[in-house]
C-alpha cells in the first residue's frame, strides 16, 4: 500500500465516521425514572380482527377479454 492509497482511505474513513456521527439519531434523555409512576395501567383487550373482504378475481377480466376478441367480426 503506498502513501497516496493510505491517504485516501484515511480520508474516506473519517469522512465516514464523520457523517456517522452528526447524522445518527438523537436517543432522548429519560426525566426522572425514580419519580415515574408504578401504578399499573389495564388495556381494554382487543375484538376479534375485521375480517378482510374477498379478493375480486383477476382472471374474469381476461375471460372477458379472451371471448370478445374470439369473436370474428361480421
Amino acid at each position: 500500500m503506498d502513501r497516496n492509497q493510505a491517504t485516501g482511505l484515511f480520508l474516506i474513513s473519517a469522512l465516514l465516521l464523520v457523517y456517522l456521527f452528526f447524522f445518527s439519531p438523537k436517543v432522548a434523555p429519560e426525566k426522572n425514572k425514580a419519580q415515574a409512576p408504578t401504578t399499573a395501567t389495564t388495556t381494554k383487550p382487543a375484538g376479534p380482527a375485521p375480517a378482510l373482504a374477498p379478493r375480486p378475481s383477476s382472471t374474469r377480466p381476461l375471460a372477458r377479454r379472451a371471448a370478445s376478441s374470439s369473436k370474428t367480426p361480421s
